[in-house]
């Protein structure tokens, strides 16, 4: 298979081999300080606190993936996600496990009934004997899931091959001490652009311009409510480029040189990009607040879609600090991160195909650390080939916040 085909979404590294976050907890956005309670109903992106108690299941229809438990009395984690697609060819193989049911435990195709196990394999087929042979002819692909931080995480690999590491060696520190840390989910994304092409758009030096509008504020002490939009006019704007700990990064500035405020801080612990596909950013969004950290993933639905989960963390010390960053979060950075989604989405989007857009692509000397991180995915994707498995580093997922 061509290294190209891999990149456009049809190879197998597509964070096959790594933890991801499948879907949310809860619809609200406010994740406590410490963990939630083991999941033990269906799951989805849109699934309520209600629908948790009630056990209704409202699983995302976009994808074929539906996420589901067996309950039981002890405080037992999600046990499996499970994807609809068949192993053997069926005329019933297009109906999405999505849409389904759960009963009693097991997952019930919508469709014409038939039930799946937590390991994917047929229990019941409605028309026949509850004991048919029958059953052992059917099954669907099943994958290890774990809840933490208020997402479903599922493990897409071969667990046989590439056995799965320890969750907690995979996400960020933030997630593994919520009594430190109170963090607010954004809703989950499909943007219509190739995965490859959402990751170059992260790179240090392109928010300056594209996101000019959506985050440039004065340079005044933030007192509350909206933040004053820069004065410095689009036209007279230009960037400096400078090398930091997080790589090349662009600072906004006017014709004189003055600095035009974005948020960016320069010293930061930890990588900005992490295999799988996770973009961290530590932001004072408006002067005169501590900085929040924005970390984003994002990986391939198709060759032409990409999933985004986005979650921004703040370590608080008390009651008074996190009430402060949860009116700073409504205030500020929620409308900025909503902008900065639609931005970058749209960004991707205007450059069509992958292999189109790379074809006709100048890289100039401020995308080097962009062309590393294509670097990176190519000798990950080469070593999953030899049977190897590229793992994020301790280091790489510390809490990157070094200044206040």
């Amino acid at each position: 298979m061509r290294i190209e085909a891999v990149a456009a979404g049809e190879g197998t590294l597509r964070t096959k081999i790594a933890w991801s976050p499948c879907t949310m907890l809860k619809s609200s956005t406010k994740a406590p300080c410490r963990s939630t309670a083991w999941a033990r109903t269906p799951l989805s992106p849109g699934t309520t606190s209600s629908d948790l108690r009630s056990g209704t299941s409202r699983c995302k229809a976009r994808t074929n993936a539906c996420v589901f438990s067996e309950r039981h009395s002890s405080r037992s984690p999600v046990d499996q996600c499970v994807r609809a697609i068949l192993q053997k060819p069926s005329e019933l193989t297009s109906a999405r496990l999505s849409v389904g049911r759960i009963l009693d435990g097991q997952l019930q195709c919508a469709f014409h009934g038939l039930r799946f196990d937590k390991q994917g394999q047929c229990v019941l087929i409605p028309w026949e004997p509850d004991d048919s042979p029958s059953r052992h002819e059917v099954c669907v692909q099943s994958y290890p899931a774990q809840e933490l931080g208020g997402y479903i995480w599922a493990y897409l690999g071969d667990a046989n091959r590439f056995p799965p590491p320890r969750l907690q060696q995979e996400v960020p520190e933030e997630l593994l001490h919520g009594e430190e840390f109170v963090w607010f989910r954004m809703p989950t994304e499909i943007w219509d652009a190739n995965w490859l092409l959402t990751v170059d758009g992260g790179d240090g030096f392109h928010a300056v311009m594209l996101h000019a509008e959506t985050q440039a504020v004065e340079d005044h002490r933030w007192e509350g409510g909206r933040p004053q939009s820069a004065s410095a006019s689009l036209a007279e704007r230009r960037v400096k480029i400078v090398d930091t700990s997080y790589g090349v990064r662009g600072i906004a500035v006017d014709r004189e040189g003055r600095p035009v405020h974005h948020g960016h801080l320069l010293d930061v612990k930890g990588d900005r990009f992490i295999l799988p596909c996770v973009t961290t950013n530590v932001i004072r969004p408006v002067p005169g607040v501590e900085p929040y950290v924005a970390r984003l993933w994002q990986f391939p639905l198709d060759e032409r879609r990409t999933i985004v989960q986005r979650l921004v963390v703040q370590k608080v010390t008390s009651p008074e600090a996190a009430a402060r960053w949860e009116k700073l979060f409504h205030e500020v950075v929620k409308p900025r991160l909503e902008g900065i989604s639609r931005e970058d989405a749209m960004i991707a989007r205007s450059q069509g195909d992958l292999l189109t857009a790379r074809k006709n692509e100048h890289l100039f000397e401020p995308d080097k650390s962009m062309y590393e991180v294509r670097l990176r995915l190519k000798e990950a994707f080469l070593a999953q080939w030899e049977g190897k498995r590229v793992t994020p580093t301790k280091d790489s997922l510390v809490w990157p916040v070094t200044q206040s």
